[in-house]
C-alpha cells in the first residue's frame, strides 16, 4: 500500500514538472491568450526606452469584458504609458537622450536622402552620426476617443490590434560662435522647445546688485566680457535673441532646430560699480571697474590694499572716499591703496579723505610706502586722477634698522615712470604715537613734493 502511494506521488510530481516546463516555453502573448487577454496594444518607444532595456510595453485586454457601442463594436479606451493611474509611472515614461517626447502616433516613415540613406533628426546620415533615425509621423492618437473592434473577429495577443510609436522632437540648440572667427564654436545651450511659449533668450545683462554681468545661457570667456551678439550679419538689438526654429507637437514636425549666434567680446573682466561692497565682493586685481556712483567706504573695507593691481578703474568723474588702510609687519613689499600699480589704468577718478597708517613693527628690505601705491610701474596710465584731503601717518614704533632700499612718499614710495606729474594730490603727513613708541622720527619732504626722508632716533631715557 505504501509503495503504490509513493509511485503515484512521483508520477504526479513528474506531471507538474512537464506542465511547468511547457508553460515556461510560452511567450507573454501566448500566456495572455491562455488567460483570455487576447487583445493587445503595443507602445513602441521608437528609439527611446521606458527604462533599462525596456523598449516596448504592451497592454492586454479580454475582448469578452469590453463594452459594446451603439454600432455593436467593442470599445477600448487606451491609456497613455505615463498616465498617473498606472503603476511605476516613471518607468513607463518614454525617454531618449537628446530628444523630447511629444505624443503617440499610428504611423512612422523613416526620413531618407536621395540615396535612400536614413537620416537623423538633424539631417545627417544616421549611420555616420550615430544618432537615432528620424521619422515623419501621422495619426497622432487621441486618448479621449475609443479604439473600436469587431466582436466577431478572432484576435490573438501575438498580433497587436494597434501599435503606437513615440514621436520625438530633437533638442533645439543655441550654438555660439566667435564673430571674428566664425568657425570657432564657443559653446552651446540646448533646451526643450515644447515647454516654452516663446523661443526667446536673454542676452547677457548687467546685474546692478552684484556689479557683474549675468550671462544666463550665454558662454563666459576667461578674461573677456560680452559685448554684442549677431544673427548672421545683423546685430541683435534689445535684451533678447529669438530662436528661429519652429515645431508642431501634433505632427512631431520641426524646422531649424539649431540657431547660430555670433558673439563679440571685449578684453578684460568688466564690472559696473554702484556701491563699495561690490568692489569688496568681486576683488579681482585684474578687473576693469566702471564707476556708476560715488563710493563711500566708511563702513566697508578697501579690498586692494597691499596687492598688485593690474586692472582699470574708469571713474566717470565719481569719487572714492573715506577709506582707511593700515600696514604692519614684514609680510608686504608694497603698501598703498593698490600696493603696486603695474600695467594698470586709473582715469577720471578722485580719491577723497583717504587715511593710510604705516603701523609700528619691522619692515622688509626694499619695501615701498605711499598713500596711492607703494610702487607705480612705468607701464601704468594715470589720467585725470586726484587725491584730496587725505593723510599719511607713520607710527613712532616703525623699525627700519635691518631694512635697506626702502622708499616712502605721500602719493607713492617709488615712481618708475612720470606719474607724479599726472596726478593732482593734497596729502598731509604726520608721525603718530603707538604702543611701540620707542623712536623720535623726523620727516622731511623732498623737492618733488612727494618723497619722504625718515630720520629715526631712539628716545632719550630722560
Amino acid at each position: 500500500m505504501n509503495r503504490k502511494i509513493k509511485i503515484f506521488s512521483l508520477a504526479l510530481i513528474a506531471l507538474v514538472c512537464i506542465i511547468f516546463a511547457v508553460s515556461c516555453e510560452k511567450t507573454p502573448y501566448e500566456i495572455n491568450d491562455q488567460d483570455g487577454f487576447n487583445v493587445s496594444v503595443e507602445y513602441d518607444a521608437n528609439g527611446g526606452s521606458f527604462g533599462t532595456d525596456t523598449y516596448i510595453t504592451t497592454d492586454s485586454y479580454n475582448i469578452a469584458d469590453l463594452p459594446l457601442n451603439a454600432n455593436g463594436q467593442k470599445e477600448i479606451y487606451l491609456v497613455e504609458t505615463d498616465d498617473p493611474s498606472r503603476e511605476k509611472v516613471d518607468r513607463l515614461t518614454p525617454r531618449q537622450a537628446g530628444y523630447f517626447f511629444v505624443g503617440w502616433f499610428e504611423k512612422r516613415t523613416p526620413v531618407e536622402n536621395d540615396k535612400g540613406e536614413a537620416l537623423d533628426y538633424y539631417g545627417e546620415v544616421a549611420k555616420e552620426s550615430g544618432r537615432a533615425v528620424a521619422y515623419t509621423y501621422s495619426g497622432k492618437w487621441n486618448f479621449d476617443e475609443p479604439l473600436a473592434l469587431d466582436p466577431n473577429k478572432s484576435y490573438t495577443a501575438t498580433e497587436p490590434v494597434k501599435v503606437l510609436y513615440a514621436g520625438w522632437i530633437p533638442e533645439f540648440k543655441l550654438e555660439f560662435r566667435d564673430n571674428q572667427n566664425k568657425d570657432t564654436v564657443l559653446g552651446e545651450y540646448t533646451f526643450n522647445p515644447t515647454t516654452m511659449n516663446e523661443l526667446s533668450f536673454k542676452l547677457p545683462q548687467w546685474n546692478l546688485e552684484s556689479g557683474e554681468l549675468d550671462y544666463f545661457n550665454f558662454p563666459k570667456q576667461d578674461d573677456k566680457t560680452f559685448a554684442s551678439a549677431y544673427v548672421g550679419e545683423n546685430k541683435v538689438e534689445g535684451e533678447v535673441v529669438v530662436h528661429t526654429g519652429t515645431y508642431n507637437k501634433d505632427t512631431a514636425t520641426y524646422e531649424n532646430p539649431i540657431q547660430i549666434i555670433y558673439l563679440d567680446y571685449k578684453d578684460g573682466s568688466w564690472y559696473k560699480i554702484t556701491k563699495p561692497s561690490q568692489l569688496t565682493d568681486i576683488w579681482n586685481p585684474k578687473g576693469i571697474y566702471e564707476l556708476q556712483a560715488d563710493l563711500d567706504f566708511t563702513d566697508e573695507a578697501w579690498p586692494f590694499v597691499n596687492n598688485s593691481f593690474t586692472g582699470k578703474i574708469i571713474g566717470n568723474g565719481y569719487t572714492i572716499k573715506n577709506v582707511e588702510i593700515e600696514q604692519s609687519g614684514t609680510s608686504t613689499q608694497n603698501f598703498g591703496l593698490f600696493g603696486q600699480l603695474s600695467g594698470a589704468t586709473l582715469e577720471n577718478v578722485t580719491f577723497e579723505n583717504i587715511t593710510a597708517l604705516i603701523a609700528g613693527g619691522t619692515r622688509m628690505p626694499a619695501a615701498t610706502f605711499g598713500l596711492l601705491a607703494g610702487t607705480i610701474q612705468s607701464d601704468t596710465t594715470l589720467t585725470e586722477v586726484k587725491v584730496t584731503g587725505s593723510s599719511l601717518k607713520i607710527a613712532q614704533g616703525i623699525s627700519l634698522g635691518l631694512a635697506t632700499g626702502y622708499s616712502f612718499g605721500l602719493l607713492c614710495g617709488l615712481d618708475l615712470g612720470d606719474n607724479l606729474s599726472k596726478v593732482e594730490f593734497d596729502i598731509s603727513y604726520e608721525v603718530v604715537p603707538d604702543e611701540y613708541s620707542m623712536n623720535n622720527i623726523t620727516l622731511t619732504l623732498g623737492e618733488d613734493g612727494n618723497s619722504l626722508a625718515l630720520k629715526i632716533e631712539p628716545k632719550s631715557e630722560s
